[in-house]
């Protein structure tokens, strides 16, 4: 029987732990434009820092229709508008 308590509340302790870890996450919205185009992106996260780093991915694969994994081919000039634009959200 005390094993059965041990367990429920290591149980009840996981559960507090991951519902106040997501208390804590906001809504970052981010903006970005490339070639006329806008996109509005929400991150949740529970940095400002990681979930710009994770919208600026986001934004890369997105605008070059990828998911991620795959290589793209651009010209320069793409290339630099679009490291620009998933740099500089608005």
């Amino acid at each position: 029987m005390n094993a059965l308590i041990k367990y429920i509340v290591s149980l009840q302790l996981l559960m507090l732990i991951l519902c106040s870890s997501l208390a804590l996450a906001e809504d970052f919205n981010f903006k970005f434009t490339f070639r006329g185009e806008v996109w509005n992106h929400i991150v949740k996260d529970n940095n400002k820092n990681s979930a710009f780093e994770i919208a600026s991915q986001d934004c890369l694969n997105h605008f070059t229709k990828s998911s991620g994994q795959q290589k793209i081919k651009v010209d320069s000039d793409t290339a630099d508008a679009l490291i620009n634009t998933c740099a500089n959200p608005r």
